[in-house]
Parts: structure tokens; sequence; C-alpha cells
């Protein structure tokens, strides 16, 4: 087939080329936009690392991690912020192999509550390790705001992602009528 000829073929078939990735755009938009939103919350909390024992203090942080990760972190969790549902969260307390630094992530649905949740592990963590570990100068070295991410679909990207789905779609279609308009009897 030349591109006269396809050319030719898409003219055809203008309503498809045109309907099917609009159709597409707006579906894929519609749908982008009723998911809810869904946040993600990182504090860090550091723990320093003596030149006494190095290795005691990895291992602290290795137990922090535990601690945050635990069933006893849940029920302080709990203790602490009753109003919020912690059981909706996904929680993960993280560090690196042989690292002094621990990643704590909260996603869910409410940015305030993912915020309070991972500030108040934070805290909890901090307090644990001060005054549970004995660890001086444990510092929470980012806390606030700043750090909430939306990790939902972006529904514009979508309608466009769709868009150009349905387009092929739409020539793919229109070849193939083409092509069997050209050979039937």
């Amino acid at each position: 087939m030349t591109l006269r000829q396809l050319f030719s073929t898409l003219r055809g078939h203008v309503a498809i080329i045109i309907c099917l990735p609009l159709c597409c755009a707006l579906v894929a938009y519609g749908v982008a936009s009723v998911i809810p939103k869904h946040y993600k919350v990182q504090r860090v909390v550091e723990v320093p690392i003596s030149q006494d024992n190095p290795d005691f203090d990895r291992n602290a942080a290795a137990k922090l991690t535990y601690v945050g990760n635990g069933e006893r972190a849940r029920n302080v969790l709990h203790n602490l912020i009753e109003e919020i549902p912690v059981d909706d969260y996904v929680i993960e307390v993280q560090a690196p192999p042989k690292s002094n630094v621990l990643t704590i992530g909260v996603s869910g649905m409410n940015e305030a509550e993912a915020t309070a949740i991972a500030d108040t592990l934070a805290q909890y963590i901090y307090t644990y390790a001060t005054h549970t570990l004995l660890k001086m100068n444990v510092e929470v070295i980012d806390e606030g705001p700043d750090t909430e991410t939306i990790v939902t679909p972006k529904p514009p990207m979508y309608a466009i992602e769709f868009a150009v789905f349905g387009l092929l779609v739409a020539v793919t279609i229109a070849t193939f009528r083409s092509r069997s308009c050209r050979t039937s009897p």
C-alpha cells in the first residue's frame, strides 16, 4: 500500500479516525478523574554513628527499623492518634544495610492523616532511640508538609495516551476495512 492509498483510505474513514481517539481520550480522562488520590509522605530519622562502636550504632538503626515496622508501633499510633484509622495506611520503615538513616514512608488516601502518622511515627522512633536505646543526637531530619507527593495518575496524561492508542486502533480498523472491501467479490 502506498502512502497515497493510505491517505485515501483514511479520508474514507474520517468518522472512525476522529471519533475513536476522542472517545478513548474522554473515557480515560473520566476514569482517571474518579480514581481517588493517593498520597505518600516520607520522613527521615538519622541515628548518629560513633567512632567508638560503629557496628553497634548500625545495629541500633536496624533495631529501630524493626521497631517502626512492628505491631507495637501500630499500637502506639492507635493510642496517640485515635481519630485516624491507622490500619487504612501502608506504613514502612526502611534502612539500607549498614546505614544509619531510617526512611519512614506512609501512603494513603488523606494527605493530612498520612502526614500526621509519619510525624508521629518519627517522634516515636526518636523517643525509642533516645530513651530505650540511650542514643544521643538522634535527629528527625525531614519533618514537615513539603514531602507529600500525589502518586495518583494524572487525567490529562492518560487522555493523551489513550487518544494516541485510539488513533492507532482507528488507523488499523480503517486499513483492514479498506482491504476487506477490495478483496470481497
